[in-house]
């Protein structure tokens, strides 16, 4: 299904996911800030209240966003074929859980009118989703990695298997070799066995 591909698709490349998120994230903390400039200048506060909402409203669209991030990241982490994987998966999880807390935060203070302080928060958040982001790609280079050394290590035992062949038929002529040598062996030995004439030289 469709869904599944995207799936597949965010699952392998969740650090572009949460670097488009930190993108977003620093423009409403841009927007945060021309809203506070305008309080400043004295903007109505029917005005202000509109594109407050709207801007708490964006900003728990982008919490939501970064959730399911969160949820990406321990999906990789559970599913990790190495310690690095799962090592930077688990750390992307945890500047994500920070992230939510700061957008959380900023939505609170939006909502409350407090545009200066959700800038603040939200710029912590960018920076939380940059972090959560390397983390990703450490993840999954070390994820190509461990696939790589796979294919490698498939690749050898295929050749190992196709190298057997020529073994195999040396093997067999080895084993037919050392048959005819017992077969000669015994030969002689029964030719030995006969009594020989005894040579009277006396």
């Amino acid at each position: 299904s469709k869904q599944d591909k995207q799936q597949q698709q965010s699952d392998q490349n969740l650090s572009d996911d949460l670097n488009n998120l930190a993108k977003q994230q620093e423009q409403q903390s841009k927007n945060s800030h021309d809203l506070n400039d305008k309080a400043e200048k004295g903007a109505s506060k029917d005005d202000l209240s509109k594109e407050q909402s709207k801007a708490a409203q964006n900003q728990e669209d982008l919490r939501k966003k970064t959730d399911q991030a969160k949820k990406q990241a321990e999906s990789q982490s559970s599913k990790a074929q190495s310690q690095q994987e799962k090592d930077a998966m688990d750390k992307a999880k945890d500047s994500l859980e920070q992230a939510q807390k700061a957008q959380q935060q900023a939505e609170e203070k939006l909502k409350s009118g407090d545009a200066k302080s959700a800038e603040d928060l939200q710029k912590q958040a960018a920076d939380k989703l940059r972090e959560a982001a390397q983390q990703a790609q450490k993840g999954e280079d070390a994820q190509k990695q461990q696939e790589q050394q796979e294919a490698q290590a498939q690749q050898q035992q295929q050749g190992d298997k196709q190298g057997e062949k020529p073994f195999d038929a040396t093997a067999a002529q080895i084993l037919d070799q050392e048959r005819k040598i017992k077969e000669a062996l015994a030969r002689l030995q029964r030719q030995r066995a006969r009594p020989a004439p005894v040579a009277k030289d006396w």
